[in-house]
């Protein structure tokens, strides 16, 4: 399996997101239906580019294309976010899994090597866990990632509120003697008068 380019960097960690899994719990949390996926994709994406610029982190979020009409697996990065949608009959949750094993390695003595990689996975699927972590990524849930964002988000508006103090300006009048301060104002106010 070949992997997004964002997963090519092996400095940073490589957070992989199950998106219609994220999207479902998203609105499971608001007892509310899904709204328009297309709206909700955007939101998804737009939501983990900032979340991932906080955490300094690659992403790729895989939406299922199992019922789709094309055969075709489509690829492209959304605001440094790597966006993919499996081809035909792929769910998300197997290519995830081979996603993970192309970047840690498929067998444990190629793990070895690789153990500077840090992959997370975010689904809430239980075997999706139990396989990604054989895999050698860690594991985070749905509900937990969409805490995590809130929590970021926090610090992120912490962070912007605390603003510097505004500098001291320099003026000159501040730096020269009070008579001289008092001369240069009489002069001004002297040439306001006449320019009338």
């Amino acid at each position: 399996m070949k992997r997004p380019a964002s997963a090519m960097n092996g400095d940073q960690p490589t957070l992989i997101v199950d998106g219609y899994n994220v999207i479902y719990e998203r609105a499971s949390e608001a007892n509310r239906p899904v709204g328009d996926l297309e709206n909700e994709r955007k939101w998804l994406v737009d939501t983990l580019a900032d979340y991932s610029g906080y955490r300094g982190i690659e992403t790729v979020v895989v939406f299922d294309a199992y019922n789709r009409k094309d055969f075709e697996k489509r690829e492209f990065s959304v605001s440094g976010i790597s966006v993919i949608f499996t081809p035909f009959g792929e769910t998300a949750d197997s290519f995830i899994e081979g996603l993970v094993y192309a970047i840690m390695g498929a067998h444990r003595d190629a793990r070895k090597y690789r153990r500077n990689l840090r992959v997370e996975v975010v689904s809430s699927d239980n075997a999706v866990q139990q396989i990604v972590l054989g895999g050698g990524a860690t594991r985070m849930s749905s509900r937990e990632l969409l805490i995590d964002i809130k929590n970021v988000k926090k610090r992120a508006k912490a962070a912007h509120a605390i603003k510097p103090a505004a500098p001291h300006h320099n003026r000159l009048s501040e730096n020269m003697a009070g008579d001289v301060r008092d001369i240069l104002d009489a002069m001004r106010k002297s040439d306001i008068k006449e320019n009338k």
